[in-house]
């Protein structure tokens, strides 16, 4: 309703360095779900198999960098949609802190979770990327590998499904090939803090979209129609609480799984990518259970804030690709780049058919 009328600060910066920005890309409905169905423009497609599911929000970018179109883009994450798509799709992202990378000039969904980070195929041209998106904003507030110990939570992986395990223990053979050790670790809280994440996400984007569904609620699509209105129904009370717990379960989790450890490794999806079909479920009563478990491992980290850094299982044979993430301490995006550098020294990125 009101066309921009200045470049937000990282298409400022990157145009300032030489990019040339080439295309607007597909995705969800205002970047509001984890799975890439669109009931207004079409369901996105996995460049692998088209049906399957391609993973969202950033379903176009994914897509045009694993086909090899462009060699690195841009997404956002507010519950897993930079790291869902790249697993899908094959190829690497990076959810920076919360706070590190600039939002002015992008739409938002969930503020208190959004991030804003890069795609890829090579993690050095997320590096690069990096180099160039991160720093103060003037007019935000908030803005501003060998020995490492990789923390595996056995209990928490084996909530995935079998198959899902059974490639989070190639990659860490990978990861350890790099010179990294696995340690032990536990994280006792995870559904609560998923159960805190959507507190605050179905509370804000319902706020943020109140006037559009108020006057134009016909143009939504079924699920993400339905998640906006679920939001209404979250009491002042409990959005105020799972604010106010964030710093607190951020420190906790600091204290007691960090102490022994670098990074945490961690599915993206609980299972293989699903098909488009499994989870064309509209805005029915079975939408907020299937999305939830699509987004059991992402959603938790947008509420801690914290950056993850997502890489490919390695590959196998007849089988679609699908990724993992290492989740780091806030501001050790370099840490994370410089594993993933090495692991892709191991597992070389592919390229997606054009289907």
């Amino acid at each position: 309703d009101k066309p921009a009328s200045e470049d937000a600060t990282l298409i400022a910066r990157l145009k300032a360095a030489g990019s040339h920005q080439i295309a607007a890309l597909h995705l969800t409905e205002f970047a509001y779900g984890p799975i890439g169905h669109n009931y207004v423009l079409g369901h996105a497609r996995n460049p692998w198999n088209p049906d399957h599911v391609s993973g969202g929000a950033s379903s176009g970018t994914a897509m045009s960098v694993a086909t090899g179109c462009i060699p690195a883009g841009l997404g956002s994450d507010t519950a897993g949609s930079l790291r869902l798509p790249a697993s899908a799709c094959g190829i690497t992202s990076l959810k920076p802190t919360w706070s590190l990378i600039t939002p002015i000039g992008a739409m938002a969904l969930a503020p208190s979770l959004d991030a804003v980070g890069p795609m890829a195929r090579h993690v050095n041209d997320l590096a690069l990327l990096m180099s160039i998106m991160a720093g103060h904003d003037p007019r935000i507030e908030l803005s501003s590998p060998s020995g490492v110990m990789i923390g595996v939570d056995e209990k928490l992986i084996s909530e995935a499904d079998a198959s899902v395990h059974s490639r989070v223990e190639d990659a860490l053979k990978a990861v350890e090939a790099t010179g990294c050790r696995r340690v032990s670790v536990q994280i006792d809280n995870w559904q609560t803090l998923d159960h805190l994440a959507q507190l605050v996400q179905l509370s804000e984007a319902a706020a943020l979209h109140a006037n559009f569904l108020r006057h134009r609620v016909n143009d939504y699509g079924p699920q993400v129609r339905t998640r906006v209105e679920f939001g209404h129904f979250v009491s002042a009370h409990d959005f105020q609480t799972a604010l106010r717990a964030r710093g607190a379960m951020l420190q906790k989790l600091l204290n007691e799984v960090y102490k022994s450890c670098d990074v945490v490794i961690l599915p993206n999806f609980a299972g293989p990518i699903p098909t488009i079909a499994e989870l064309d479920v509209g805005g029915g009563p079975q939408l907020m259970a299937a999305l939830g478990k699509v987004m059991k491992y992402s959603r938790p980290l947008n509420y801690l804030g914290l950056p993850a850094l997502t890489l490919p299982y390695p590959s196998e044979d007849g089988e679609l690709p699908n990724g993992f993430q290492l989740m780091g301490r806030p501001f050790s995006e370099a840490r994370l780049l410089s594993i993933g550098t090495s692991y892709q020294g191991e597992v070389p990125p592919l390229l997606a058919p054009l289907t």
